[in-house]
């Protein structure tokens, strides 16, 4: 396992803004930033005639370390080289800048005048991660270029059915996201069980969703925690390679589990709405995530809903990621096998990688801490945690393993 370099510190806090690109190498400028290691920052350089815009009024970056939103100290300021040729810059610390993406790089774009641009083709490879969202991506001093090339490539794919074994058990597991949890024996995560998705465009989606349906039957699932939407009334059609199907729920899940009520919307019950991306992966230590751990922790642990569980969000990937780390971590597993688990998710092949980076520098904020194999037991560093900020309770915590082991 490899940790971040980059200390676990409020990047508003640590945030300085200046410009300086003026001496900056011309290898800074074809990746489009510079970095000073010594100094643990990162310069971020926009050269408005290599991007061939005549006229620049404003240029600001956008990434996964501020959400991808227009934020204050984020703006690039303008300077001009000894020739008169102008250029925009921003230097901004380590901090500022080091949450990653799904990739396991930050990622991030510039916004010129308002107006988003794409990464331009003269971009050095491993600079730039292709797929759904194409964006441009941040390497760090001691970063395997040649590893994050290979992650590019594997986050690329677009698997279709042929690429899938569904004559093993493996194979359609691969294509449904469906797993036990490491550390449980009755807690399997799996893609969304009845919707569809645009993230394919290809009759693997289909095939995907019944996988999935059938697996709820096979281990006989009772209860089932939703982190996304409850959609039940608002099924869909989704054409792809000429064919229509409309999203269905089976009658398993119907009957065992909507009609039993062991079916958990989680947030919403109690007002915190729905789980987002952003709170689980950027804020895992604050209020809102205790409270829906708490929602999921009391959920399996009352008397009246028996195992086994299922958890999904919508793929299955980001927001059921990090709860299934913190639920199987809590029932043992330790670092390596829950960054495992993570990173298999990108078998589905579907444009979408995930580094188990993006999950570690989430932990480790959970935690306070600035590297992960600081941590000596991850479950209890968890359960310490959830208990000292009142989300939950060791007994509630020891029922909630004895469910799920």
């Amino acid at each position: 396992m490899t940790s971040l370099e980059f200390p676990a510190v409020n990047p508003q806090a640590a945030m300085v803004s200046r410009a300086d690109g003026a001496n900056a190498a011309a290898a800074d400028w074809d990746r489009c930033y510079a970095e000073d290691a010594q100094n643990r920052t990162i310069t971020f350089l926009f050269d408005p005639g290599r991007w061939h815009l005549a006229e620049v009024g404003g240029v600001e970056v956008r990434g996964t370390f501020n959400g991808w939103t227009r934020t204050a100290g984020y703006d690039l300021r303008p300077g001009r080289r000894g020739d008169g040729t102008p250029y925009w810059s921003l230097t901004l610390p380590y901090a500022a800048v080091r949450l990653p993406g799904n990739c396991g790089q930050p990622e991030y774009r510039f916004v010129v005048d308002g107006q988003w641009q794409n990464p331009p083709p003269w971009l050095a490879e491993g600079y730039m991660f292709p797929g759904n969202d194409t964006n441009q991506l941040l390497l760090f001093a001691g970063d395997k270029l040649a590893q994050i090339q290979a992650n590019i490539r594997q986050g690329a794919i677009r698997k279709r059915l042929a690429d899938f074994d569904l004559a093993t058990d493996q194979g359609r597991r691969d294509l449904a996201n469906v797993r036990v949890v490491p550390g449980t024996t009755k807690l399997v995560r799996c893609y969304h069980p009845f919707k569809f998705t645009d993230k394919n465009r290809n009759r693997t989606e289909f095939v995907r969703v019944e996988l999935v349906k059938a697996f709820y039957e096979r281990y006989g699932i009772r209860g089932d925690i939703c982190l996304s939407e409850d959609e039940t009334g608002n099924l869909a059609t989704l054409t792809a390679d000429g064919l229509t199907r409309q999203e269905e729920i089976s009658a398993y899940y119907r009957h065992v589990l909507m009609e039993a009520g062991k079916v958990l919307y989680v947030g919403a019950r109690n007002g915190l709405g729905t789980p987002t991306y952003e709170a689980c992966y950027g804020h895992p230590a604050e209020e809102k995530m205790g409270r829906w751990l708490a929602e999921v922790i009391d959920f399996i642990a009352a008397p009246e809903n028996p195992a086994p569980f299922a958890i999904h969000c919508r793929l299955g990937t980001d927001r059921t990621g990090v709860f299934c780390a913190i639920l199987g971590a809590l029932c043992g597993a330790d670092a390596r096998a829950v960054l495992a688990d993570y990173e298999r998710s990108n078998r589905m092949g579907i444009l979408e990688y995930r580094h188990p980076r993006k999950l570690q520098y989430t932990l480790e904020l959970l935690l306070g801490v600035e590297h992960l194999d600081d941590v000596p037991n991850l479950g209890e560093a968890i359960a310490t945690h959830l208990v000292a900020c009142g989300y939950t309770t060791r007994a509630q915590l020891a029922r909630l393993v004895a469910k799920l082991r």
